[in-house]
């Protein structure tokens, strides 16, 4: 793997910010390192970017589509996250607590 552009460096960047925002909690995703039982963004080995689900107990699932750059790949993690709404509930007293806090 090569070093984090700049522009892809922004591209996390904005990600955590996003994630922050919408009160995506921290164990339902990780960033250039696995999580368990999270979506994953990740560089690719031989270049680009990609997200797949870490299960705690089998691994890295099945290598998905790669992106060339990270924001594209911060997209469809973002869009994946805040698309299901089994966790809203959850989000919303986490965001609650950490406003409060």
């Amino acid at each position: 793997m090569t070093g984090i552009s700049p522009l892809d460096q922004r591209a996390i960047d904005r990600l955590r910010e996003r994630l922050e925002h919408y009160g995506v909690l921290p164990v339902e995703y990780g960033i250039l390192a696995p999580e368990p039982d999270a979506l994953v963004l990740e560089q690719v080995p031989g270049g680009g970017w990609q997200v797949r689900f870490w299960d705690a107990s089998r691994g890295p699932g099945r290598d998905g589509k790669v992106f060339e750059h990270a924001v594209d790949a911060a997209k469809v993690l973002l869009a994946t996250l805040l698309w299901s709404t089994d966790l809203d509930d959850s989000r919303a007293r986490y965001r609650a607590s950490r406003d409060q806090g």
